[in-house]
């Protein structure tokens, strides 16, 4: 069923979701939320939560995908997956270059 309402609204007080849940269900309901408050207050509140970013502009940013991949590894007989969160994301890409360069930054 709908299980993203209490992960995304711990998740937002800072930090990142790492999942493959693109969360359809929680961005659908803030928007219909933030349209009903619209419609009964027009008075300048930038959003219900005070946040000023949607839930689906702040998931673009915080949530990492992942996958498991063989990269080759064997273990007991048993080809091993290994977890690989996405490379591309801004996290990851520092993260990676901090081990690349030994970077304290």
């Amino acid at each position: 069923d709908d299980e993203d309402g209490g992960l995304i609204t711990e998740s937002l007080l800072g930090g990142f979701v790492l999942s493959n849940d693109f969360f359809h269900d929680a961005v659908r309901r803030e928007e219909q939320a933030r349209k009903d408050h619209h419609q009964f207050y027009s008075a300048g509140v930038s959003s219900l939560s005070g946040r000023t970013s949607s839930l689906r502009e702040w998931l673009k940013q915080n949530r990492i995908s992942y996958s498991f991949a063989n990269v080759g590894q064997i273990f007991q007989g048993q080809v091993e997956m290994e977890f690989l969160p996405n490379p591309r994301h801004p996290l990851i890409e520092c993260i990676e270059a901090r081990h690349r360069f030994g970077s304290d930054m």
